[in-house]
C-alpha cells in the first residue's frame, strides 16, 4: 500500500511542453550547498481511509554545472502481506535548466506530460526545525496523461526557500481523479554547508 500510495504521490505529476529554459531553482538550492549535505522529509500519504507516513533523507552526492545528484533513502520499508520490506536508495539527478514554466515547480512535477494551470504565487513565513524561514508558496492545479490511459487530477501546494537544501519546505498534493489521494512532504530537518 505504502508503495503505490508513495509513488503515487511522490512520482505522479511533471510538467514541461514549453521552449523557453532557465535556471532550475531546486538545482541552485543544492548546488549552493557542499557535499554530503543533507535534508530529511517526513512524507505522510492517505488513500480512503488508510494513513501511512515515512521518513526519507536526501544528500546531495554529486555537483556540476549541468545537474546535481541527490542519493534518497527512506528509513522505513513497506509492508507487504505482514512483513516489513526495505526500500532500496535510488539517486534522483536534477538539471540545472528547466523550462521556465516549470522553474516554480518541485522536482517531481518537471515532467514532458502535465498540464498546470491557476498558478498562483504568493509570499509566506514558514517553521522548519523552530527556525522562521521566508518562501514562496505556489498553488496549482496539474493533470497527467497516464501510459494507461488515465488523467490524473490533483491540486498543489509547494512552499520553496532557497535557506533549505533543495529549496522545497513543504508539498501538499491532493489527487482528485481518478481516485482521491492526499499526500503531504514536509522538512523536518537539515544539515546545510554552504561552500
Amino acid at each position: 500500500m505504502r508503495a503505490i500510495v508513495t509513488g503515487l504521490v511522490v512520482g505522479l505529476f511533471c510538467a514541461t511542453g514549453f521552449a523557453e529554459m532557465m535556471a532550475n531553482p531546486v538545482y541552485e538550492a543544492w548546488a549552493a550547498c557542499k557535499l554530503g549535505t543533507s535534508v530529511t522529509i517526513k512524507m505522510t500519504n492517505k488513500l480512503e481511509d488508510v494513513e501511512d507516513s515515512t521518513t526519507q533523507e536526501e544528500k546531495l552526492v554529486e555537483v556540476t554545472p549541468e545537474q546535481v545528484v541527490i542519493a534518497v533513502t527512506t528509513s522505513e520499508g513497506i509492508v507487504v502481506d505482514g512483513s516489513t520490506q526495505a526500500l532500496p536508495s535510488s539517486k534522483v539527478t536534477i538539471p540545472a535548466k528547466v523550462e521556465k514554466e516549470l522553474a516554480p515547480l518541485a522536482r517531481q512535477f518537471q515532467r514532458s506530460n502535465a498540464k498546470v494551470s491557476g498558478m498562483k504565487e504568493s509570499k509566506e513565513t514558514v517553521e522548519v526545525k523552530g527556525k522562521k524561514v521566508e518562501a514562496t508558496k505556489y498553488e496549482y492545479a496539474v493533470e497527467v496523461r497516464q501510459g494507461d490511459g488515465d488523467t490524473l487530477s490533483a491540486k498543489v501546494k509547494c512552499w520553496m526557500s532557497k535557506e533549505v537544501p533543495g529549496g522545497v519546505v513543504r508539498e501538499e498534493v491532493n489527487v482528485e481523479r481518478p481516485e482521491k489521494v492526499t499526500g503531504v512532504r514536509e522538512v523536518t530537518d537539515y544539515k546545510k554547508e554552504a561552500k
